[in-house]
């Protein structure tokens, strides 16, 4: 994983009182963000970094558009406001996309609503002034719709579509969306000690195209003796290959977890982020659908003693919790009813009180029923 310890000095110093650093990013920050408020015109402003609260949220106050307070969503659908700045504000949502521990930065108590995936994290909230009606506890990540609907795929048959072999143990490898270089010493160890006859191994690259191209010369799957190897580079067919798969060994991105565990695939993790991606792991390891394995050696090991021993119980009793655990497995619902819930009241509620007005005005065109602000 790249700059981890960079990330360390970030994360713990945001959680020990540096979070008001966050503010002194305001003027490289607002010249940009504000101009593209007003191309988007948002009827609701959705936030999925822990960077991107209290930046915009300054800004948005600032120029007289504060996020709307609960009470004031209750008031607009009573139409009984009293003319103020707070009919001129905008709904703000953060949606936590960590699942048990996280950046401090995550909250801000002006959020019109916080949504957030676990019960501790929904505790964590009252410390920074959020109140119980801003906090909402959705029980899961959002995560795409393709995920669930291959649960019910035949995994030899897709297997055979994928181009594997119908009848082996299916180990898939994978580092996100990035690729991370970690993979070339896990794919070794791995390639070295399962059974050449009863495994196979897939690796997906993402977009580090310098990593597939060494891993594409280092594994010949078409050389006799050797476990077949599978190098892929950036695919939009990561839910077809995770129901293919027998387990999944990756580092400990929350997004990456929920997704197998709504596919029904354990996982092996072997890396995480410092403090953001421990309760990642603990989640992992409490609820039996996987573990933790800080090397390539013990990553093996391990592979090696689920998958082959005693019959594969262990990877079979694993495999049954995954498919059983119910976190991420309602992936519209709460979060994307809230948000479009927000965004059509603010859009009538502008449209039938045109007295009201932005100061400076946001140039109110056609109906944005969201605007995200993303990863970077």
């Amino acid at each position: 994983m790249h700059h981890t310890g960079l990330w360390r000095i970030v994360y713990y110093g945001t959680q020990y009182g540096w979070g008001q650093t966050m503010t002194k990013l305001y003027f490289l920050v607002a010249a940009k963000l504000w101009p593209m408020f007003e191309e988007q015109q948002p009827d609701v402003i959705i936030s999925v970094h822990p960077m991107l609260q209290h930046v915009p949220i300054r800004l948005l106050r600032q120029h007289g558009t504060p996020p709307c307070r609960p009470e004031d969503i209750a008031a607009r659908s009573a139409d009984v406001m009293q003319h103020s700045v707070y009919d001129r504000c905008i709904p703000f949502v953060t949606v936590i996309t960590d699942m048990e521990t996280g950046s401090n930065l995550w909250f801000h108590p002006e959020v019109t609503s916080l949504i957030t995936p676990s019960k501790a994290l929904a505790k964590r909230a009252s410390r920074f002034g959020l109140q119980e009606e801003q906090v909402i506890q959705a029980g899961t990540l959002l995560v795409r719709p393709e995920f669930s609907n291959v649960r019910s795929l035949d995994k030899e048959a897709l297997r055979v579509n994928l181009g594997l072999i119908r009848d082996r143990r299916t180990v898939l490898l994978m580092g996100g969306g990035a690729g991370v270089n970690q993979l070339e010493v896990f794919a070794r160890a791995l390639s070295r000690t399962l059974p050449r006859r009863d495994a196979q191994l897939v690796i997906i690259c993402g977009k580090n195209e310098a990593l597939r191209s060494r891993l594409l010369r280092e594994f010949n799957t078409s050389s006799n003796g050797q476990m077949p190897v599978h190098v892929l580079g950036f695919t939009r067919e990561v839910p077809r290959w995770m129901r293919a798969a027998d387990l999944l060994v990756t580092k400990a991105g929350p997004s990456t977890i929920v997704e197998a565990l709504t596919v029904g695939l354990p996982v092996l993790l072997f890396d995480f982020l410092p403090g953001q991606e421990r309760g990642n792991v603990d989640f992992v390891v409490r609820e039996g659908v996987g573990g933790f394995a800080p090397s390539p050696r013990r990553v093996a090991d391990t592979v090696q003693h689920w998958l082959f021993d005693d019959g594969g119980a262990i990877l079979e009793d694993m495999t049954l919790r995954a498919r059983n655990v119910t976190y991420g497995r309602d992936p519209a619902g709460i979060i994307v009813t809230e948000a479009a819930k927000l965004a059509q009241q603010h859009f009538h509620w502008m449209a039938n009180h045109p007295e009201v007005r932005m100061k400076p005005p946001l140039r109110r065109g056609r109906s944005n029923t969201a605007w995200a602000i993303k990863h970077t």
